[in-house]
């Protein structure tokens, strides 16, 4: 019983000192970055965060709207094509050197990439 008030007080005592230390030494007490860095060296940091800002700015402001503005007038003529494939879709042309096999797949006469709107299959 005596023991383990022992290393329990022994606990205690470390750890508020160990709390102690760790508000002392809290992030607010730290040296800036500009202190802790070479001349030199913090002078590329901030060449380097500036053009990060810069970059970042020509996204949000000319790549964003430029993208938007190429979908505003690609996307409705885009709906017309796959609508106009819809009502006509390809037909299959036998050539002499297309679907020659050996041994016909695992999984069926088609490749794995088959998309009936896009390879039409052949009606034999």
């Amino acid at each position: 019983m005596f023991a383990s008030r022992a290393v329990s007080r022994l606990f205690v005592r470390n750890s508020s000192s160990v709390a102690r230390s760790f508000t002392e030494n809290s992030p607010a007490s730290f040296p800036s970055v500009k202190d802790t860095m070479v001349k030199s060296n913090y002078h590329e940091y901030e060449h380097a965060h500036k053009s990060t800002n810069t970059w970042f700015w020509i996204n949000l402001f000319v790549t964003i709207p430029g993208l938007a503005a190429v979908c505003y007038f690609a996307v409705p003529t885009e709906l017309e094509h796959l609508n106009h494939l819809l009502e006509h879709p390809r037909e299959f042309e036998t050539l002499p050197y297309m679907r020659k096999r050996k041994t016909q797949f695992p999984w069926g006469d088609n490749s794995l990439f088959h998309h009936p709107n896009a390879n039409p299959a052949p009606s034999e």
